[in-house]
């Protein structure tokens, strides 16, 4: 049973370092992994580098690395499939960043990203760029200059006690 165990860390080490995206691999443990997988009798490298494959297709290999910025310029990293849509991308966003998501608008080179447009769609790769601007609070129907609200704020403001 220790010996299986030693091998079970082993099989889960390498299928970790082997899913990285290969510029974060640790490439002389991975190179130290194989080896060691290749010295037992009844190991087939070819199989294995099959099901890392298809392990790689299952997890997400295919995700890519966007970078939504503020315009600020501070930006946030989100890691997302291809067939990801961007009412997605605003849902993990607001999670991550504490807002509702429809305050979230984004943009890609100046054009209004829609909602049910996929990352595919839009063709966004790897380390690709996209803006985000944050809506206010204030709703759309609130944010007009009233000359009657005004007034009602000043009548009630003549009727408070001035402070002396």
């Amino acid at each position: 049973e220790g010996e299986a165990s030693k091998w079970y860390a082993k099989v889960i080490e390498r299928v970790r370092e082997e899913l990285r995206p290969e510029q974060e691999r640790d490439q002389a443990r991975l190179s130290e992994l194989r080896r060691e997988f290749q010295e037992q009798e009844n190991f087939d490298e070819n199989e294995a580098a099959e099901r890392i494959a298809a392990a790689r297709a299952s997890f997400g290999a295919h995700l890519r690395t966007i970078l939504v910025r503020k315009l600020d310029g501070s930006a946030t990293e989100l890691y997302l499939h291809p067939n990801d849509n961007i009412e997605e991308v605003r849902e993990q966003l607001g999670f991550q960043l504490g807002y509702r998501p429809n305050r979230l608008l984004l943009f890609r080179d100046c054009n209004e990203l829609e909602h049910q447009q996929t990352i595919g769609e839009l063709d966004l790769q790897d380390t690709d760029e996209i803006s985000m601007v944050i809506k206010s609070p204030i709703p759309n129907a609130h944010t007009f200059f009233s000359e009657e609200l005004q007034a009602s704020i000043r009548a009630a403001c003549a009727v408070l006690p001035r402070a002396e």
